[in-house]
């Protein structure tokens, strides 16, 4: 199961959403498989629903797993937030987003903006890391250093350093 997870992340990647799939060399390179291990299990997703194979190869995710992420969440949560959020962006005539924690990422799982807003991406079912986003700040407000310490403390900046102190604006109380 964790290789066909890895592969559905990969297959979920903004590399292979820009690219429209990506072949099954490309895919274990991301996953660190063996090519045919992965063929394997691509062959086995596919048959399910999970992913599709287009004429030239390439695999992207499939609507299978399309139908369950529409099942996935707190529905409550989800039918709830719609109206507030409408509101909100009718208020504030700004995009509003609904976002929850996962670890030190923060995915957004619902979207609203005002008619004539300007919008690059849709944000809805896209996870960032926390610490380069307004809304992860946000949810880590209330807390404490010690706690955002161990809670990012095996975070790697590979290629996206952590905000140096002297350049980076001052945030609220319980943020460092």
């Amino acid at each position: 199961m964790t290789r066909g997870l890895a592969v559905l992340q990969a297959l979920g990647s903004t590399e292979a959403l820009a690219e429209g799939g990506l072949g099954v060399v490309r895919v274990a390179a991301m996953v660190g498989a063996h090519k045919s291990q992965v063929s394997r299990t691509l062959a086995v997703l596919a048959k399910e629903g999970f992913v599709e194979r287009s004429e030239d190869r390439s695999y992207r995710l499939g609507w299978r797993l399309y139908g369950l992420a529409a099942q996935a969440g707190d529905r409550r949560l989800l039918v709830g937030a719609g109206p507030v959020l409408d509101q909100l962006v009718a208020t504030v005539g700004e995009t509003a987003h609904l976002s929850v924690r996962r670890g030190t990422e923060v995915l957004t799982v619902l979207s609203r903006a005002p008619d004539r807003a300007v919008c690059a991406v849709g944000w809805a079912g896209r996870t960032v890391p926390a610490s380069c986003s307004s809304s992860g700040r946000v949810l880590f407000m209330g807390h404490s250093r010690e706690e955002l310490e161990r809670i990012f403390g095996e975070v790697s900046y590979r290629n996206r350093p952590p905000p140096h102190p002297e350049t980076r604006p001052s945030l609220p109380a319980g943020w460092s």
